[in-house]
């Protein structure tokens, strides 16, 4: 792109901060003073985006990506609900069992086992 897509003029105007990319206006809301940069590949990605049509103008690529990753916010929050109600269920399952004593059950598992191997059992 000989023009490049990012060679870019910046001017305010009512209070907002107006980009000059390449032959199109983009306006962006100004967070304080805050700008976006991209680095060289992210540049080459949103450039090859551009060029391949899929999205009109960078601002229609970055709405749309903003919109990618607040559907993905709500996935991580629904995940983390079930996750959490899982592990409340969990929680409430294991208070239910009736507490063991290991050395009792230890003992006991032995003995079973050394009856299951009794001289004079039949096998299977």
């Amino acid at each position: 792109m000989s023009g490049g897509l990012f060679r870019q003029r910046a001017l305010e105007e009512d209070g907002c901060m107006v980009t000059a990319i390449g032959a199109g206006l983009v306006k962006a809301m100004n967070f304080d003073g805050v700008s976006v940069s991209l680095s060289a590949e992210q540049r080459r990605f949103v450039e090859g985006k551009s060029q391949e049509g899929r999205f009109r103008t960078v601002n229609d690529l970055f709405q749309e990506a903003l919109r990618v990753f607040e559907s993905h916010d709500a996935l991580k929050t629904v995940q983390l609900r079930d996750l959490r109600a899982r592990n409340t269920d969990s929680i409430a399952a294991v208070e239910r069992v009736e507490p063991v004593d290991g050395r009792q059950f230890v003992e006991a598992l032995l003995s079973r086992l050394q009856a299951a191997e009794a001289p004079g059992r039949k096998a299977g």
